[in-house]
C-alpha cells in the first residue's frame, strides 16, 4: 500500500510489483529490489519475464509494476525483444520504459533520438564496407563502432585509411565482421564523463582514457582483457571497467550542468525514465553526447551530486557498501 498526497488528502493505492527473475548476471539485481520492497511491506512476485505464457497468466491489476533490468548480453536481448510487446500490454508501468528500451543498445537509434531532440553529439555516419568510409568527408583519425555492444567490445580506432583491416584480430569476441558499423572522428580526450541523472539528482563521474599507456588493445579505457571463461560464465563484456574517478568538486562541470538539465527534462518527457545514463565528450566544438543508456556498470556514486531541482550541490550522507540499495531504492521511488 503506497501513500500519495493529492493536496491536502492522502490517497492509498495498492500495487504489486513483478520482478523479472534475472538469472544472467552475476550481480543479480532483482534479489536487491526484492528486499528493499520487503522492507517497506510492498507486494512482489518474481517472474520470468521472459516467459510469455507465465506473462499471460498474471493476473495483473492497473496499479501493478514490472520492475525488470534487461542487459546487453546477446540471449538476454533476443528473449526481451520477443516478450517485451506481451509485457507492455499487460502492464501500464514498467521499467524499463517502452520509449528508453526502444533506443536500449542501439547507437544509431540514439544519433536519430539525439538530433531529432537538438541534443549535441558527434557527426555520425553508417557504412557496411571499408569502400564506403573511403567516400565519407571526414578525418582521420577515426572511431568505428558496431550499432550494439558495452564495455568497449565493438570499438577500433584507425589512425588512416590503410590501417583500416577486418579480420579476427579487430572483431570482436562474437568473431563477426566490424561492419556494419558506425564512423565518426576521433576525440583526443583524456577521459569521458559519465552522468547518472536519478529522479531531480545528478552523479559526475571520469572515465579515464588509458588506451595509450595501458592495454592498446581495447580502445578507450586501456582495461585488461576478461579471461574468456569468466566471460562466458557470468556474462561479461571483454575487458574490465574503465578507471572512474568520482567527481565530487561540481566547479569542474559547471559546463556541463545547463546540458544535463535538457538531458533530465528529454528523459522525462521523451523517454518516460526517471533514470537514465549519458555519457558526455568535451571536444574542442563543444560539449557532445556519446551515448545513452537505462543500464549502468556500476561501482559507487560520488559523494557529491547535483540537485536540478534546487539547483545547487548536495552530499550524499551514506555508506559505500550502501550505494547499491540506493541506486534502487531511487528508481523504485520514481516509479512510485
Amino acid at each position: 500500500m503506497i501513500g500519495q498526497k493529492i493536496g491536502q488528502r492522502k490517497i492509498y493505492t495498492i500495487m504489486k510489483f513483478y520482478l523479472h527473475k534475472d538469472v544472467l548476471y552475476e550481480d543479480q539485481a532483482w534479489k536487491t529490489v526484492k528486499f528493499l520492497l520487503d522492507v517497506k511491506k510492498i507486494s512482489n512476485e518474481v517472474v520470468d519475464m521472459h516467459n510469455i505464457e507465465s506473462i499471460k497468466q498474471l493476473n495483473v491489476s492497473s496499479d501493478d509494476i514490472c520492475f525488470a533490468r534487461f542487459g546487453h548480453h546477446f540471449d538476454d536481448k533476443i528473449a526481451t525483444n520477443k516478450a517485451y510487446d506481451v509485457l507492455t500490454q499487460k502492464f501500464n508501468k514498467i521499467y524499463p520504459s517502452k520509449d528508453a528500451y526502444y533506443y536500449y543498445d542501439d547507437k544509431l537509434k540514439q544519433y536519430e533520438f539525439m538530433l531529432e531532440n537538438d541534443i549535441p553529439c558527434l557527426k555520425t555516419y553508417y557504412v557496411g564496407s571499408k569502400e564506403e568510409i573511403e567516400k565519407l568527408n571526414i578525418q582521420f583519425p577515426i572511431v568505428t563502432k558496431k550499432t550494439w555492444g558495452a564495455g568497449t567490445e565493438q570499438v577500433n580506432k584507425w589512425d588512416d585509411y590503410e590501417s583500416i583491416v577486418d579480420n579476427k584480430d579487430t572483431r570482436s569476441w562474437t568473431g563477426g565482421s566490424i561492419y556494419p558499423c558506425l564512423v565518426q572522428e576521433y576525440k583526443d580526450v583524456d577521459y569521458d564523463i559519465r552522468v547518472r541523472i536519478l529522479n531531480s539528482k545528478v552523479f559526475f563521474t571520469k572515465r579515464m582514457h588509458d588506451f595509450k599507456t595501458k592495454n592498446k588493445d581495447n580502445f578507450p579505457y586501456g582495461t585488461k582483457e576478461i579471461l574468456k571463461k569468466d566471460r562466458i560464465k557470468y556474462h561479461l563484456p571483454p575487458y574490465e571497467l574503465p578507471v572512474a574517478l568520482p567527481i565530487n568538486d561540481l566547479a569542474e562541470v559547471e559546463d556541463i550542468i545547463p546540458i544535463v538539465e535538457k538531458l533530465h527534462k528529454i528523459q522525462n518527457e521523451k523517454l518516460d525514465s526517471h533514470f537514465m545514463v549519458w555519457d558526455i565528450l568535451r571536444t574542442n566544438e563543444g560539449i557532445k553526447i556519446l551515448e545513452f543508456s537505462h543500464v549502468t556498470a556500476y561501482k559507487s556514486f560520488p559523494q557529491i551530486y547535483y540537485d536540478i531541482e534546487y539547483k545547487e550541490a548536495n552530499k550524499l550522507t551514506i555508506k559505500s557498501r550502501e550505494h547499491f540499495f540506493y541506486l534502487y531504492n531511487e528508481i523504485l521511488k520514481g516509479l512510485v
